[in-house]
């Protein structure tokens, strides 16, 4: 083993009994050292089901996948930075710094992809409802346009965002398998 501690897998406790006053009656550090633990298993299960639902993303991503699905993997990307950056001593400084760089990445183009797709909405329902109320029809083709503009710059940050999943799952891989 190397001196490395480990944990054994056991089932999920239905409850905890706590002597509080036990508790109280302990050191400062004691308590401090048990809230520690506590706080660094539970980031650890969250990172690694938020990770785990990347990887399954990733695998089912595609040139088809629906735009919202592709919203909630920029939130889990997220989450996982956030919860990794308020946690970094949890992390190896080099694994830290190749995760980090891989969410941003993945983050980035994630959140390039979503502002296409929303400004592509928006201005089609401003063309439409200027269309309705008798607008120019100078304005709204102009309007037309420019949502032809973000859908053709969403469908080239489409091609990104399977680079920057599978650069995050490289990563990610590389960093727990080493």
């Amino acid at each position: 083993d190397k001196g490395r501690k480990s944990s054994i897998g056991v089932q999920m406790p239905i409850a905890v009994v706590v002597d509080l006053d036990y508790v109280r009656r302990s050191e400062p550090a004691m308590r401090r050292s048990g809230i520690g633990d506590a706080t660094s298993n539970l980031s650890a299960l969250a990172a690694w089901r938020l990770s785990r639902r990347i990887a399954r993303s990733s695998e089912t991503f595609d040139e088809q996948t629906p735009a919202e699905q592709l919203h909630e993997l920029r939130l889990d990307a997220k989450k996982l930075r956030y919860l990794i950056d308020v946690t970094p001593s949890f992390y190896d400084a080099a694994d830290l710094e190749r995760i980090v760089s891989a969410l941003k990445k993945l983050q980035r183009v994630l959140g390039d992809f979503n502002d296409a797709q929303v400004q592509e909405q928006r201005l089609l329902e401003c063309g439409r409802t200027l269309s309705e109320s008798d607008g120019r029809p100078g304005t709204v083709l102009a309007l037309e346009r420019l949502a032809d503009d973000c859908r053709q710059r969403s469908e080239r940050l489409r091609g990104q965002v399977a680079d920057g999943l599978a650069f995050a799952i490289v990563v990610a891989a590389i960093t727990y398998l080493s």
